[in-house]
């Protein structure tokens, strides 16, 4: 899920292979792009001119469509690479599911995570791949972006790991090691949804990375400062909610985990979204809670999303909807209803 600069558009995209864009002032749906993958559509981002959606996908692919004209524009060579492999219980995975995406503040360049460990960077313009950090983690990158100063790329990983990557020289900056908790062993080939790591963000003034974990003993968000290279806060058990999975065969797993992040543009606040049904606000400075929306959806909040002027929060939920908030009264306005044929991904 993506929304536009001037605060007009929700863009959803499915595991139906479509893209979706609503108004938010008139509640409408304005158009339906269908069949754009072969696969999930599991990543969306937007240029901040709101020339381009950029989309990734389960097919390993990533595309740009127009967002006036409402076609592709372009369907970016070399994809990530894409094999299956058995593992034990005869699981079937597949390396190269594009996962996250972010636009450069600049509009110049698209970049891509992928489940082949790698961070590629397109050129918008010449429509050329520029550039792959091959092995940038040991798994699947879930999450990636950009600082607002348009310096670093910023990646996070199942391997527990984030990283910074300069955007120009093309350099790694620096690495975060177990940046949250482990708290079992290589589960992440049994089921790869159950990660270490799960979601990420950074502050408008390009200082700090905002983080979340995943697992049992980590639901927690953590700050790292960008120029010292140093954790600097720390808020333990930010969501609750805890199940035993599979305990007989490894351990108690949570699935109530954080699963999206977002930052006001004035910098004042952090919202959270988990799969207890909850979304979050965080006062930055005090680091503390202010505000929790409870029982968002029926199952679980997949995405969450303010406007750029602090108006609204936008959110998505795993049973195909999309619900609009008023930040000041914590009131919903709107409902969108069975908004795709399957689950809405996370960005």
């Amino acid at each position: 899920m993506a929304l536009t600069s001037d605060n007009r558009f929700i863009i959803s995209g499915s595991a139906d292979k479509s893209i979706k864009i609503f108004d938010i002032e008139t509640k409408n749906q304005v158009n339906h792009f269908q069949n754009v993958h072969e696969d999930n559509i599991t990543t969306l981002a937007v240029t901040s001119e709101n020339k381009y959606i950029i989309s990734g996908s389960y097919d390993c692919f990533v595309k740009a469509f127009h967002f006036h004209v409402k076609q592709e524009a372009h369907t970016f060579e070399k994809p990530h690479e894409g094999s299956f492999f058995n593992i034990q219980f005869s699981y079937h995975y597949v390396l190269g599911w594009v996962r996250s995406v972010a636009v450069s503040p600049d509009n110049k360049f698209a970049i891509s995570g992928s489940d082949d460990y790698s961070v590629k960077i397109y050129d918008l313009e010449t429509r050329e791949q520029v550039h792959q950090f091959k092995d940038a983690h040991q798994s699947d990158i879930l999450a990636l972006a950009i600082t607002p100063d348009n310096k670093f790329i910023i990646s996070g990983s199942t391997d527990k790991v984030i990283n910074i990557f300069d955007l120009h020289s093309k350099e790694q900056v620096h690495r975060f090691e177990n940046a949250h908790a482990s708290n079992f062993i290589n589960m992440n080939l049994f089921l790869p949804y159950l990660a270490w790591f799960s979601a990420l963000t950074v502050t408008p003034d390009s200082r700090f990375i905002i983080s979340a974990g995943r697992t049992e003993k980590d639901h927690d968000i953590k700050w790292f400062d960008i120029q010292t290279k140093q954790q600097v806060h720390h808020i333990q058990i930010a969501h609750q909610g805890f199940l035993p999975l599979f305990s007989s065969l490894f351990t108690n797993c949570s699935l109530d985990w954080i699963s999206s992040l977002t930052v006001t543009s004035d910098n004042r606040y952090l919202i959270s979204g988990s799969n207890d049904k909850s979304i979050k606000i965080f006062d930055l400075q005090t680091k503390q809670e202010i505000y929790n929306l409870q029982n968002v959806f029926q199952d679980r909040v997949i995405a969450v999303a303010v406007t750029s002027d602090s108006k609204f929060i936008i959110s998505a939920g795993d049973a195909q909807s999309i619900k609009i908030f008023d930040f000041h009264t914590k009131q919903q306005i709107h409902h969108f209803h069975n908004v795709h044929d399957s689950k809405i991904f996370l960005h």
